[in-house]
């Protein structure tokens, strides 16, 4: 499997790299959305922000964020409500013409945001999706990569396209994102699968039956005689083996 690509700096960096706004709608808990925070920390996209919606009023994150002191995070104290609705309060609070969907508990490549600004920019959609991504599920000790879609959890997109998501708890992003398509605007989709990590850590917001299919669909399943080495290839881009012994920490299961 190839690596993901370095991009051609610069070939692709504008003089000028737009705002690129990334949306993070977290429950407050610190394991494992510090580890989505340290992700967007290290990519490479010069110019971008974290937006983080929280409704939880015992959140664990301001004092965490306060120790970080970087002025391109932003933490946003929300009404509770839907994932829909605090989805929208993200977009509201957004400053960038660019908006990236960045979610609290799965993992990034550092290239992710300047991989798709440069798809996006390629294609000349409003929209840019990855069509397959890696799956991680460590208390089964298992890995693939996913059947091929438009992933909305790697939505990255022009500002003008995003639409409003619905008030509800699950699935909001999929509304979302068919209504951009409703509307006429271009979506284009890469298949990049190590861009961007999905990991079942028992407290997702689908369902474990959801979930077992997600697997079941992969287009590529690693046997568990290769569970340990291809672990060890894909921890050369993302954290997992501090993000399993945070887990483990927390008593979340493993």
């Amino acid at each position: 499997m190839a690596v993901l690509p370095l991009v051609d700096t610069p070939a692709v960096m504008p003089s000028a790299p737009p705002l690129l706004s990334c949306l993070m709608v977290s429950r407050g808990r610190l394991v494992p959305a510090r580890f989505a925070i340290d992700c967007y920390r290290r990519q490479s996209w010069p110019n971008r922000e974290l937006v983080i919606v929280c409704g939880a009023p015992d959140s664990e994150l301001p004092d965490f964020l306060a120790t970080l002191r970087d002025p391109t995070i932003r933490y946003v104290t929300a009404a509770p409500g839907a994932l829909g609705d605090l989805r929208n309060v993200s977009v509201e609070e957004a400053r960038g013409t660019l908006l990236c969907q960045w979610d609290d508990d799965d993992l990034c490549h550092p290239q992710r945001l300047e991989f798709q600004y440069a798809q996006l920019v390629a294609s000349g959609a409003a929209s840019h999706f990855l069509s397959r991504l890696l799956m991680w599920w460590p208390e089964q000790r298992r890995l693939a990569i996913s059947s091929s879609r438009r992933w909305e959890g790697s939505m990255l997109c022009r500002r003008f396209a995003l639409g409003t998501y619905p008030p509800i708890a699950r699935r909001e992003d999929t509304h979302v994102v068919k209504d951009m398509r409703e509307r006429g605007n271009r979506t284009a989709y890469t298949d990049q699968p190590l861009a961007y990590c999905y990991i079942v850590h028992g407290d997702n917001t689908s369902g474990a039956r959801h979930l077992a299919k997600l697997f079941t669909k992969a287009t590529e399943t690693f046997r568990p005689d290769e569970y340990d080495e291809k672990l060890e290839q894909f921890a050369q881009i993302f954290p997992l083996h501090a993000y399993r012994e945070a887990l483990r920490q927390s008593g979340r299961a493993v």
